[in-house]
């Protein structure tokens, strides 16, 4: 458990202004959040974006584009593009053409153990661990409609 002299900044108040101050600390949270997934994947040399594109090759089996990578990872296309050349030349996954300008991202051997080590996920279930099924309910459906509203925001 935390000492509280060195995360007193966990409960502070950011600003005046009630949705930022929601904002920072839904950041912060993310931060720390991710801080401690990077921890975790540093073991097997992964970082949370590689560790993001094992997932979801493995669970769409070899059927997923750059352009859904992007759009599930919310980020730019040509972010998403560097990010499968390198993993690519690292040799977790292969970019097999599907049409002329279209191609799927697949595992390899390397990919799969790579993800099979990705998908132990013990500091996220510590974390989300101190909250109640009922509470992770009402965080999924918050968090769900804040991003949803996200988006109406960008798109």
């Amino acid at each position: 458990m935390p000492t509280s002299s060195k995360f007193k900044a966990a409960a502070i108040k950011y600003s005046d202004d009630q949705y930022y101050d929601l904002f920072i600390l839904l950041d912060t949270t993310r931060n720390a959040t991710k801080k401690a997934r990077e921890k975790e994947l540093e073991k097997y040399g992964l970082s949370t974006r590689q560790s993001a594109v094992l997932y979801f090759s493995h669970k769409n089996s070899g059927k997923i584009t750059p352009v859904q990578l992007a759009r599930w990872l919310v980020l730019e296309p040509h972010s998403v593009s560097e990010l499968v050349n390198r993993m690519e030349k690292q040799g977790f996954v292969k970019k097999v053409r599907h049409g002329s300008h279209i191609y799927k991202i697949v595992l390899t051997k390397k990919g799969q153990e790579a993800y099979r080590n990705a998908s132990r996920r013990e500091s996220i279930h510590k974390v989300m661990s101190c909250l109640s099924d009922e509470e992770q309910k009402q965080l999924r459906a918050i968090l769900l409609k804040l991003k949803l509203r996200a988006f109406d925001e960008f798109d």
